[in-house]
């Protein structure tokens, strides 16, 4: 069996993410990450990067797993999500 990604609920069933799950997605994704954010959010961001095929990923330098929140680094999230949607990439699946 293939390792699980994620595992998903919703009210009624539950779905298994695998990499073969990720590896069909078809839309751009941005993979963001702090410098200071655990080791294992860092792992997790690695392994959907190797089976995503249309992935970008940048690291916030400084910042941890708030840096999007106003008490954390929102300007550096800006500044990766401003050209990433400029070049294309919809914000919708």
């Amino acid at each position: 069996m293939e390792n699980v990604f994620a595992l998903c609920n919703t009210p009624n069933k539950a779905t298994v993410l695998t990499p073969t799950t990720f590896a069909r997605t078809p839309a751009q994704v941005l993979l963001l990450g702090g410098s200071k954010s655990p080791a294992y959010l860092k792992t997790s961001l690695q392994a959907l990067a190797s089976v995503l095929p249309r992935v970008q990923r940048a690291e916030l330098a400084g910042c941890d797993h708030l840096a999007p929140d106003n008490s954390g680094h929102p300007e550096q999230v800006v500044r990766e999500l401003r050209p990433f949607f400029a070049n294309g990439a919809s914000p919708r699946p």
